[in-house]
């Protein structure tokens, strides 16, 4: 049985792309996640119920935007954000 056939037969698409993931780190509490993309900063802080005011996504060695488009094969880095200083 030839490949468009069986992919007929069996209800592959014609072509098939292989689907990677965004792998996330998390700090306080460690973790990691993996998620979907291609998504915007902003909008995976707000799947990830976390404030954009209170945390930092960084993308390689940048700190990325809210509008900073993040890639499926991108590895991405949230830190919350922690001030201090001298009374």
């Amino acid at each position: 049985m030839n490949s468009t056939l069986l992919r007929k037969k069996l209800h592959f698409p014609s072509d098939l792309t292989i689907m990677s993931l965004m792998k996330i780190k998390l700090h306080h509490p460690a973790r990691e996640v993996t998620i979907k993309g291609p998504k915007q900063a902003g909008l995976l802080l707000k799947e990830l119920n976390l404030s954009k005011e209170a945390h930092l996504v960084i993308l390689g060695e940048e700190l990325a935007t809210e509008e900073t488009v993040l890639q499926d094969d991108a590895v991405v880095e949230i830190r919350p954000v922690i001030s201090g200083g001298l009374l």
